[in-house]
């Protein structure tokens, strides 16, 4: 079983940033406690693409509910000059907050164009105007890495990928959200264990050619390597002479399953080591590709029919910019009628619905009353602060990406649309 454990949360009330605070200090103070509704909307895919494929959902979840303050956190705000005309009840209020509100969203692997509402919350303005910071991190960099991802996988045409991108990133928990992402939109494996440990992805390890040299001798390392191994060692190919690498490792046998050869120059050298190795009797040994690879060299290997039977990938997987996410709120509940508040999106509490040429942006109660067909894309995850549904497993995630990933090819552009009733609302809410 896949241990689905939550990262640890380190100083949860503080990942947002200060003016967020500051702002639902004066919400406290000048008694704005009704419900707001905001939407998260995908304004752009990753490097300015018109769609993505969104993952982070459940991680967005995970940190909305570990929303919180604790004592240090607490005293520490008390103490800030910018915060310091505020009641002291407000910072008694910190110690007590919990979300309370409701959260639907998209699933992670929907593919989505510009424009689109990615997750809508609803709660009390002194709650969800903590939100923004940790839901656009969160989503941002996951669905910029799970789009990268998709088009590998496409440029790779089911030859499998692995994910060397651990190292490449800057902390521990955005190396895991990147396996996480890539491993979604179709890669076989990852090299980062705490990833593999926490979502249940397949690990993968590349021992370096080096170990060899740590028994001082040639005929004893592979006798230890055949004892340890058995039919799973996987080794880099030795640098230098191509010829002279697989003789190195020829010795291993059947020990030997897969070879990675990082090279510059892969067109070349893969025909040369896959011939050397056939000539040694090493036919079943496989050959891993890496070396800067990104999707067009990918794509050329493929189609060269390079004998490459897996691609390693690190840095493609992150270069370039996340997807850009905007968080604005949408409705505000002043006394007890609900308000649509205008702006740069469409205004209201609002559904996404799936149809099969376009999707439908429609209001909430249009799709709650059944006057609107297709697949409803939000799903309510969370209600009055407690999961409703639970945390979908991985493989899931993964098969809805694997049927989404057509949507991002660029010959499958579908039109995101507004109901008569939306487009309608929205110029009221421009004429209160």
């Amino acid at each position: 079983m896949p241990v689905q454990a939550a990262p640890t949360a380190l100083h949860p009330g503080l990942h947002t940033e200060l003016y967020q605070i500051m702002q639902i200090a004066a919400y406290h103070a000048d008694g704005l406690w009704g419900e707001a509704t905001f939407d998260l909307t995908l304004r752009a895919g990753p490097d300015g693409a018109d769609r993505a494929m969104v993952v982070g959902i459940e991680a967005a979840i995970e940190q909305t509910l570990a929303m919180g303050f604790g004592e240090e956190e607490v005293d520490w705000l008390a103490a800030q000059p910018a915060l310091a005309p505020f009641p002291r009840s407000f910072f008694a209020g910190l110690r007590r907050l919990r979300f309370s509100g409701e959260v639907a969203a998209v699933r992670d692997g929907t593919v989505l164009s510009a424009g689109a509402p990615v997750l809508r919350v609803t709660a009390p303005l002194t709650e969800v105007g903590l939100l923004e910071t940790r839901l656009v991190s969160a989503v941002s960099f996951a669905t910029g890495v799970a789009t990268r991802a998709a088009g590998l996988v496409a440029a790779a045409a089911g030859r499998p990928l692995i994910d060397f991108a651990a190292r490449r990133c800057p902390d521990v928990e955005s190396a895991a959200a990147s396996s996480r992402a890539a491993r979604i939109a179709g890669f076989a494996g990852t090299t980062n264990a705490l990833a593999a440990f926490r979502y249940g992805l397949p690990p993968w390890a590349v021992g370096s050619d080096a170990m060899l040299a740590a028994w001082g001798d040639p005929e004893a390392a592979t006798l230890a390597c055949k004892q340890h191994f058995g039919d799973r060692l996987h080794l880099d190919l030795p640098a230098g002479d191509l010829h002279a690498a697989v003789r190195r490792l020829a010795p291993l046998g059947r020990a030997l399953a897969c070879v990675r050869v990082d090279r510059d120059d892969l067109a070349e050298a893969l025909p040369l080591v896959r011939r050397a190795f056939d000539r040694h009797g090493l036919p079943f040994v496989r050959l891993l590709a890496t070396g800067g690879l990104d999707g067009p060299a990918i794509h050329a290997l493929v189609t060269a029919n390079a004998p490459a039977d897996l691609f390693g990938v690190g840095g493609a997987l992150l270069d370039g910019a996340p997807a850009r996410m905007g968080f604005k709120m949408v409705e505000l509940v002043r006394g007890t009628e609900p308000t649509p508040v205008p702006g740069s999106g469409w205004p209201g509490r609002k559904q996404l619905i799936r149809h099969a040429d376009h999707d439908l942006l429609c209001l909430d109660v249009e799709a709650l009353g059944g006057r609107s067909t297709g697949t409803p894309l939000l799903e309510v995850l969370v209600r009055r602060g407690e999961r409703v549904q639970a945390a979908e497993p991985i493989e899931l995630s993964r098969a809805r990406a694997v049927q989404n990933a057509p949507l991002l090819a660029p010959q499958a552009k579908r039109a995101l649309r507004a109901s008569p009733a939306l487009q309608s609302l929205a110029e009221r809410a421009k004429h209160p």
